[in-house]
């Protein structure tokens, strides 16, 4: 088949988020050894960042379907169709005005079918510094990972997609050098949004104290099914997290939860 006529055909692919709820009720036979999953090293989790699906320009919804999660009160996942314990959340983050002092950030995450729970649209905190497109992102992959006990539910793998290649090869390419250099660029520039990264870096670790390892998937920006929830975060003074989620708490690097 020609390729154009595979990538027309991947284009008219359904949303993972408008898909139908599954019929029937969960199974947890599937989950053994929930809540003990083994802590994953830290080397391991930063040499395998970046989620690499088995075939090249491979969408979401070819490796990921609304399913069932594992917990006391079961709710809908896009869970990884050859492995229950791997979920998918989309990620985005726009900003308003971006560049000018009066910008205004928001994010959104989507880790389920609409047919359950709406996206999450959350504007950027105003805390003085400047709002940006990358602060955005950053800000909802801290969110996106810190709503759930992700372990709790029986994930040893959380997999964030996102267009920002930013984040994406920041977090699997540059963050543990930028550690290791007192986070300064390979040109001995201070780096940009240290605040977040050095939140996020906590954010990881503690996930993988609990046996949860995430990686980031870069996507074209016409799959990442967050974009509307960012861009309605960005013009909103209010959060919203749908019925279940943790309440939201933004911790100083080092004092994990």
């Amino acid at each position: 088949m020609p390729n154009r006529i595979i990538d027309f055909v991947k284009m008219a692919l359904p949303r993972l988020s408008v898909q139908a709820l599954p019929a029937g009720r969960p199974d947890y036979l599937h989950f053994p050894h929930l809540y003990r999953y083994p802590a994953v090293e830290t080397s391991y989790a930063d040499g395998n960042r970046r989620f690499f699906p088995p075939r090249e320009n491979m969408r979401p919804i070819e490796l990921f379907a609304v399913r069932y999660n594992v917990c006391t009160v079961p709710g809908f996942r896009f869970i990884r169709t050859n492995n229950r314990q791997q979920m998918l959340m989309f990620i985005d983050g726009a900003c308003s005005n971006n560049g000018n002092p009066e910008a205004c950030g928001g994010c959104g995450v989507v880790y389920t079918s609409t047919h359950f729970r709406s996206g999450i649209a959350y504007p950027l905190e105003k805390d003085g510094t400047q709002h940006t497109n990358n602060r955005a992102v950053l800000r909802a992959a801290i969110l996106a990972l810190e709503m759930r006990l992700w372990n709790g539910e029986g994930f040893n793998k959380v997999v964030l997609a996102c267009d920002s290649e930013y984040v994406v090869k920041g977090v699997s390419e540059w963050l543990s050098e930028w550690v290791i250099n007192g986070w300064k660029t390979s040109d001995g520039t201070a780096v940009k949004n240290k605040d977040l990264w050095e939140i996020l870096l906590e954010t990881l670790r503690r996930q993988e104290s609990r046996g949860v390892l995430v990686q980031f998937w870069l996507i074209p920006r016409e799959w990442n099914e967050a974009d509307e929830y960012a861009k309605k975060g960005s013009v909103s003074d209010s959060l919203f997290l749908p019925r279940g989620t943790r309440k939201l708490m933004v911790l100083p690097p080092g004092q994990a939860r």
